[in-house]
């Protein structure tokens, strides 16, 4: 029987040497660490990670919880000082676009690039049988199965490696760990100072938030789900129905949104937008619209914002592909009271999620909130 593919503990410096992303070392420190499925991977969400406790939950059918080693508490500590705020719950997210939860693909695009700079064969594969190898060096084979969450015959193709080492014995803080990349100062500062808990962010909003919002619950949500998917919204309704509180509340929902009252005139909306994007530029009235685009478009977000628009409609027909090319660049979310023609090349490129009106007891209890 051919021995599983693994890591040697110069393989796995010379993997991590070439990862300067807070968030892939994080993955692949986690993955050695722990030997956890791909799947469960991907479910991770922030609160399974307890930092104090230095333990991370996994969830599905192979439910349990694993101790964090020392590298992997200071891995994942340094990617959530960087990681995007969002009301996405999952522990590693996407970097461009709207934050949403890392997929396969994702994650073995992470590793696959981490090995061709390291010039080596590795895969998500690879990495979980150099846990599972590390995992065995240090317990017997009935309770790295259990911390695994496989049957025990499971681990029998690794016994021949596993039967060429010493005895198991316990793993000590004195011992050298590859993946252990800290500074001798970091150590020490992470010895006075352990690392805390991450303040956790607020998910989609589901009732009221500061704006007044009864009788908006679904609407809200679907809105929500859309922009984390990077998907254009266009929220149609007659006047008064209350499309610019939902507008309001999803400003409250993604507080790094731009919140324009009106895309007319066109060139204050375009100010707003470059004042957030690429504060360092200056701008005014006079500056031509293609010079303020060039500084949108090229500047360097890590994750775009949401721009929020109301009374779209409202559009001139000579701004049109301006606004079209803003969609293509970030995700919009934009109220109307129709959809008029001479728009329609615009319409096209929004998801169109129309404000009902509130039915009479819904009503009665937004007028008793409001008094």
């Amino acid at each position: 029987m051919d021995f599983p593919q693994h890591l040697t503990d110069a393989d796995i410096r010379k993997l991590l040497s070439v990862i300067d992303d807070p968030r892939d070392s994080a993955v692949i420190v986690l993955v050695l660490s722990t030997g956890v499925f791909l799947s469960e991977l991907i479910e991770l969400n922030l609160d399974s990670v307890d930092l104090e406790k230095k333990e991370i939950s996994v969830d599905g059918k192979r439910k349990r919880t694993l101790g964090l080693t020392d590298p992997a508490i200071s891995a994942i500590s340094e990617y959530l000082k960087i990681r995007p705020k969002t009301p996405e719950v999952a522990l590693f997210v996407t970097e461009r676009g709207v934050p949403k939860r890392l997929s396969e693909r994702s994650i073995d695009h992470i590793i696959r690039c981490a090995a061709k700079d390291a010039d080596l064969d590795v895969n998500y594969h690879v990495i979980r049988n150099t846990a599972i190898i590390r995992l065995l060096k240090k317990t017997d084979p009935k309770t790295a199965a259990k911390l695994l969450g496989v049957e025990r015959n499971a681990l029998d193709r690794f016994s021949d490696q596993s039967a060429q080492q010493s005895s198991p014995q316990p793993h000590t803080a004195a011992e050298w760990d590859p993946m252990d990349t800290r500074s001798s100062l970091k150590k020490i500062v992470d010895i006075i100072h352990p690392t805390t808990q991450p303040e956790f962010p607020q998910k989609p909003v589901q009732s009221l938030t500061s704006f007044c919002i009864i009788g908006r619950d679904k609407t809200l949500c679907e809105a929500t789900e859309a922009v984390q998917n990077n998907q254009s919204i266009l929220l149609t309704g007659p006047a008064g129905v209350g499309k610019s509180h939902v507008l309001n509340a999803l400003a409250d929902t993604f507080p790094d949104s731009i919140l324009i009252k009106s895309p007319v005139p066109f060139k204050p909306m375009l100010l707003e937008i470059s004042k957030a994007i690429c504060p360092d530029s200056v701008f005014t009235q006079r500056t031509p619209n293609a010079e303020i685009l060039e500084a949108i478009f090229s500047a360097d977000t890590l994750v775009p914002p949401v721009i929020l628009i109301d009374n779209l409609d409202r559009l001139k027909v000579s701004e049109e592909e301006i606004m079209m090319s803003l969609t293509d660049k970030f995700p919009v979310v934009a109220t109307a009271g129709g959809k008029p023609d001479r728009l329609k090349s615009l319409w096209w490129k929004f998801q169109e999620l129309p404000v009902e009106p509130l039915d009479l007891e819904t009503t009665k209890q937004l007028i008793s909130h409001l008094l």
